[in-house]
C-alpha cells in the first residue's frame, strides 16, 4: 500500500499520451499494472497486459482509487488430476 503523503502513481508515458492534444488515442496500451485509476480517466479504454495477453478494461466511476492490475489474474488456476494409470490399475487388480 502506498503512503498517504505520496501522490498516486501515474506513469510518465501515460500522462504524456493522455495530455497530448495533437494525437487522440481511443485505447491506451500499458504493461504497468500499478497505475492508480484517476478521475480524469473516466470512460477511457485501457488494454492491460497480464504477462501473456492484453485485456480490455473500460473505466467507470466504481474503479476510482484501484489499480489497473487488480482486475485481471496473472496466474493460471492449478488443477490436479489423477493419472490414467491409477484410474485403470484399480480395475485390473486380482481378487
Amino acid at each position: 500500500m502506498r503512503s498517504k503523503k505520496k501522490c498516486p502513481f501515474l506513469s510518465k508515458s501515460l500522462v504524456k499520451t493522455y495530455f497530448n492534444k495533437k494525437k487522440i488515442v481511443s485505447t491506451y496500451y500499458t504493461t504497468n499494472r500499478s497505475i492508480h485509476i484517476h478521475p480524469h480517466f473516466f470512460y477511457l479504454e485501457f488494454k492491460v497486459y497480464n504477462g501473456r495477453y492484453f485485456f480490455p478494461l473500460k473505466l467507470t466511476t466504481e474503479h476510482i482509487g484501484h489499480k489497473l492490475g487488480e482486475f485481471f489474474k496473472t496466474r493460471k488456476k492449478c488443477v490436479f488430476r489423477s493419472s490414467k494409470k491409477k484410474k485403470y490399475a484399480s480395475r485390473f487388480k486380482k481378487k
